[in-house]
C-alpha cells in the first residue's frame, strides 16, 4: 500500500529538516529553537494587546494563540483559523516558554527529535491524537483535533500515519501536528521491556483458533517477535507452502514463548479460513480478512501476494519478509531465517 503525502502549511515538512542536530542544551536559545520543532510549545500567551489594520480587530494582552513556526527574527502566530499575525521575537515570549517547558523534562526527554524517534521504534505509540485540523483531501471529513489514528512507523520522511482517507490509505504527516513527541517523552522514561507493542495491540482481541473461537495465546504477552503469515486455501502456492511451515515451524514455536506464529487469512469467509486452518493443523491462532484488512498496521505489512511470511520485532520493525528489494521472492527464504534465530541451538 503505497503511502500518501499530506500538503503541510509549515515552513518545515518535518522534524528532521535541521541539517544538523548538535548537542542537547541545558538551556535553549533562540538558535536552539531554529529547524528543532519538538522543542517549540503549542502556544503562546500574547505579551501585548495587537490590533489588526484599521483597527478592524484588537488581541488583548494575555490571549493565549496557537505557535506556528519562527522566521527570522519574527514568530508567525495564529489567532484564529483564518487569522495570522507575525510578532518580534523578542516581543513573544517564545525563549522564555521553550525553556519554562525544557526544565520540567528529563534529560532523556530532551533527547528526543527525529533521529532517536527513526533510531528507537520502542518510542512509537499504538495511536497518536490529532492536535490539529489536518487536510487530508477534499473529499473525505477532515481529521479534527483529538482525533485518534494508528502509527504506522516513522522514518526519514517524517510520522507514518494509517486509515486517513477513504480508501484507508497511509498518509506522511508532520509529527508536530500530533502528541507523538508528547507520548514518545512518556515512553523514554520506561524500560524498553515495558513500552507497550503495537504489533500487540494491532492483535490484541481479534485473533481466533481453528475453531473460530476466540484466542487469547499466552505468547502474546510475553512475544518478543512475530511471525505473519499471510495465506488462503484457494492459493495454490499457499497450499504447498503452508504444510511445509506447519511441519517445520509448529514444533520450533511450541517451544519458544518469546515467539508468537499468526495467520492472516485470505479466505473469503471465516468458515474457509477455519476450514483451511484444520485441513493444514496450523497449531497457531488466525485473523480472518474482514477483520485484519481493518487494522492499519497489518494492512501495512501486506505485499498484495500470497502466501507471505513476514517476521516483526515487539516495536513493528521489519525483521525478515517474503520481499526483497520491492520485488516478490517468496515465504521460504523467511523462513529459513526465522528457523535459524529460533529453537535450540539457535542464535539469538
Amino acid at each position: 500500500m503505497k503511502p500518501t503525502r499530506l500538503s503541510l502549511s509549515l515552513a518545515l515538512v518535518c522534524l528532521g529538516a535541521a541539517a544538523s542536530w548538535g548537542a542537547v542544551p541545558d538551556t535553549l536559545t533562540l538558535e536552539d529553537l531554529r529547524g528543532h520543532p519538538e522543542r517549540w510549545p503549542r502556544t503562546l500567551a500574547l505579551r501585548h494587546e495587537v490590533k489588526g489594520p484599521s483597527n478592524r480587530w484588537t488581541l488583548e494582552k494575555g490571549k493565549v494563540v496557537k505557535f506556528v513556526e519562527i522566521q527570522g527574527d519574527k514568530v508567525v502566530l495564529e489567532p484564529s483559523r483564518h487569522l495570522s499575525i507575525t510578532v518580534a521575537v523578542a516581543d513573544s515570549g517564545l525563549v522564555e516558554e521553550a525553556n519554562r517547558r525544557w526544565k520540567a523534562l528529563t534529560p532523556a526527554q530532551r533527547a528526543i527529535d527525529h533521529e532517536a524517534l527513526i533510531a528507537d521504534p520502542s518510542l512509537l505509540p499504538a495511536k497518536i491524537k490529532v492536535m490539529e485540523e489536518l487536510h487530508v483531501s477534499n473529499e473525505w471529513g477532515q481529521p479534527q483535533p483529538g482525533d485518534e489514528f494508528d502509527v504506522l512507523g516513522y522514518d526519514a520522511d517524517g510520522l507514518l500515519m494509517g486509515a486517513a482517507d477513504r480508501a484507508r490509505r497511509p498518509i506522511y504527516v508532520d509529527a508536530r501536528q500530533t502528541d507523538l513527541i508528547e507520548q514518545a517523552r512518556e515512553r523514554v522514561l520506561l524500560p524498553e521491556a515495558q513500552r507497550s507493542s503495537r504489533v500487540v495491540a494491532a492483535l490484541q482481541g481479534r485473533l481466533v483458533d481453528a475453531q473460530g473461537k476466540p484466542a487469547a495465546p499466552a505468547q502474546l504477552a510475553q512475544a518478543k517477535h512475530f511471525a505473519i503469515y499471510f495465506g488462503a486455501g484457494w492459493c495454490a502456492p499457499c497450499r504447498k507452502f503452508s504444510p511445509e511451515m506447519v511441519g517445520r515451524l509448529g514444533p520450533v514455536a511450541a517451544q519458544e514463548p518469546e515467539l508468537l506464529v499468526v495467520f492472516l487469512s485470505n479466505d473469503k469467509t471465516p468458515a474457509a479460513m477455519q476450514a483451511y486452518m484444520q485441513e493444514t493443523k496450523m497449531p497457531w491462532p488466525g485473523i480472518g480478512l474482514e477483520t485484519w484488512s481493518k487494522v492499519p498496521l497489518l494492512m501495512n505489512y501486506a505485499c498484495g501476494t500470497v502466501p507471505q511470511l513476514v517476521v516483526l520485532d515487539r516495536h513493528g520493525t521489519v525483521m525478515v519478509d517474503s520481499m526483497a528489494g520491492g520485488r516478490y521472492v517468496g515465504p521460504q527464504h523467511a523462513l529459513q531465517v526465522l528457523l535459524k534465530h529460533v529453537g535450540p541451538g539457535a542464535a539469538k
